[in-house]
């Protein structure tokens, strides 16, 4: 559920701002220790995981274990298998009133199983399902995909992914089927690509954020149509610190955004929209907001669409084409100033 804040709590009020961070960005070279062949390309990798599926999926309480998996592979000639432990992760969409059918896993490699192939150097992976058996369902996987993959354009400061296509085979229950889904970079791999680790704040001020972040990232999720997010509260937002003391907040999980409008998926009613195709600007309010220079990192995005479109196969062309005009609407944003100070600046948050 979306985390709000319509006044600064005072905790956040309280903390020490430090002195303005580096105005330098983590190293643009990725250490070779973390030059990942999974996320290297983008076709679609095909999956088979064999084993105690039923139980797995079954297993959605508070402490869900591993089960063992057989996992085989093929993607761009290469064909793989390994023993490969899977468990179901999550909140909302763990709860079975939701994900009725499967719920999102967490894959857990022998990292020395997997040398020398596309798992190469993989350790903990999420990976994101398609919650419930029907075609819309299985869209939203690839909607959801593509907000991933909007932001890895805009800023190497992301979560990186690969879509797949899993068929989940129970040799006890006699049971099989085929659904995509996408696999999500694990986030201390993440921080260690980007120079940095993992910084845990139960609540933070949005401007101790490196200078810029804070309205990209609010901008990004007024892109997509999501509210379901707090950079104060941490809520669908990892924080990376990196070697500078620069602090960046690294956006996940978009099943609740307009562009994916996945059927559970309700706004907070304290936020005043009626659906979660209606965008609302959550960002905070500072000196030097202006709306062009918010949005000057999402320019090139128009001419870059389509080729992440042909990237995705298997899209189905309505909820494709259902996607793209919701992004029109804000790339149209981009060339109409007076709307987009209206929609930006003069919607940012006055906190305190």
């Amino acid at each position: 559920m979306v985390a709000t804040l319509t006044t600064l709590l005072p905790l956040v009020m309280s903390l020490v701002v430090p002195q303005a961070p580096s105005q330098g960005a983590p190293d643009a070279g990725i250490p070779d220790r973390v030059q990942d062949p999974l996320f290297a390309a983008h076709e679609m990798i095909t999956l088979e995981v064999v084993g105690p599926i039923r139980a797995m999926e079954e297993d959605r309480g508070d402490e869900p274990v591993y089960h063992d998996m057989i996992l085989r592979w093929e993607t761009g000639g290469e064909a793989g298998e390994a023993q490969v432990r899977f468990r179901s992760r999550g909140n909302f969409r763990k709860e079975r009133s939701t994900c009725r059918d499967m719920p999102p896993l967490r894959l857990n490699f022998a990292t020395d199983e997997v040398e020398g192939t596309v798992f190469e150097g993989q350790n903990r992976l999420k990976l994101v399902t398609h919650c419930r058996d029907g075609d819309q369902y299985e869209q939203n996987v690839f909607e959801e995909y593509l907000a991933y993959r909007l932001y890895n354009t805009i800023t190497d400061e992301s979560f990186r992914a690969r879509m797949v296509m899993v068929t989940y085979s129970d040799p006890e229950e006699g049971e099989s089927a085929t659904h995509p889904g996408f696999l999500i970079e694990d986030e201390e791999r993440m921080a260690e690509r980007l120079g940095g680790s993992i910084e845990v704040f139960e609540q933070i001020h949005p401007l101790r954020y490196a200078p810029g972040t804070e309205t990209r990232v609010s901008v990004f999720q007024y892109m997509i149509g999501n509210t379901d997010f707090s950079l104060v509260e941490s809520h669908n937002v990892v924080i990376v610190r990196t070697a500078d003391g620069d602090l960046l907040p690294i956006p996940y999980d978009f099943d609740w955004s307009g562009l994916v409008s996945a059927r559970y998926a309700r706004p907070n009613e304290t936020l005043g929209i009626r659906h979660v195709r209606q965008r609302l600007y959550r960002g905070v309010c500072h000196d030097g907001l202006e709306a062009e220079t918010a949005l000057a990192p999402f320019r090139s995005l128009p001419d870059g669409v389509a080729g992440l479109y042909a990237e995705m196969e298997g899209w189905d062309d309505e909820s494709r084409e259902q996607a793209d005009e919701y992004l029109r609407d804000f790339f149209e944003l981009m060339d109409d100033p007076g709307k987009a100070k209206r929609e930006i600046v003069d919607r940012c948050r006055r906190l305190g």
